[in-house]
């Protein structure tokens, strides 16, 4: 899980000099995966390909945090390698209208995710949201974005998530790393209480105050 104090290094990364490209690496799966099978059709590019589907252990911006593939058409990767092609970038841009119900399923269901199975649902819910049809509901079974797995038990669990958003809070943070070249990842992190709040203002007081001084020195 992202931790508070890398919300607060983002917030100071953004204020000082907006989203540069940083290391990335992915160890491996979080906690398994299983294989699913997912068949994207109109207005999506069409695509059927069977992945193993779950988190990935990321580490990136000196922290850790499990993330979760949101692009069906690019590779990862190599699990253990640095790649250093990832940018942060404007999750409400990625998600559009849409950017609420990932919000929602994070905060509802990613502190149960510690199994094969349960990754792979949270994952196969994450590709609904993203590649299923303006207007449609949200049924991984049928529209624009359909998945399936060796007895159903992921996509099922998937569905389950799905159907629990509206009673789901909206209290994480979502946020996305895009590459140009591989797969775009996506992670989330609880809102910061507001002495958290409080720590960030003032960190970014702090590194405000140290770029002056710099300055003044080269002057």
């Amino acid at each position: 899980m992202v931790t508070n104090k890398m919300l607060i290094g983002l917030a100071a990364a953004l204020a000082v000099g907006g989203a540069a490209a940083q290391s990335v690496t992915f160890t491996g799966f979080a906690n398994g995966s299983q294989a699913v099978r997912g068949v994207l059709g109109a207005p999506n590019d069409a695509r059927d390909l069977t992945v193993s589907a779950g988190g990935f252990s990321t580490s990136w911006g000196g922290d850790s945090f499990v993330s979760y593939c949101v692009d069906f058409y690019q590779y990862l990767p190599s699990f253990g390698s640095t790649n250093n092609s990832y940018s942060l970038t404007d999750a409400g841009g990625f998600f559009g209208s849409r950017l609420d119900d990932v919000s929602r399923l994070f905060s509802g269901r990613s502190a149960e995710v510690d199994t094969p199975v349960k990754q792979a649902a949270f994952q196969i819910a994450l590709w609904e949201i993203k590649y299923e049809a303006a207007g449609n509901g949200f049924d991984t079974k049928s529209g624009a974005a359909m998945f399936s797995d060796y007895g159903d038990d992921a996509r099922s669990l998937a569905q389950t998530y799905l159907n629990g958003l509206p009673d789901y809070s909206n209290t994480f943070e979502v946020r996305v790393l895009t590459s140009g070249t591989n797969q775009d990842v996506v992670f989330a992190a609880p809102v910061p209480e507001p002495s958290t709040y409080a720590l960030m203002l003032a960190g970014l007081a702090a590194v405000g105050l140290m770029a002056r001084r710099q300055r003044r020195a080269k002057g």
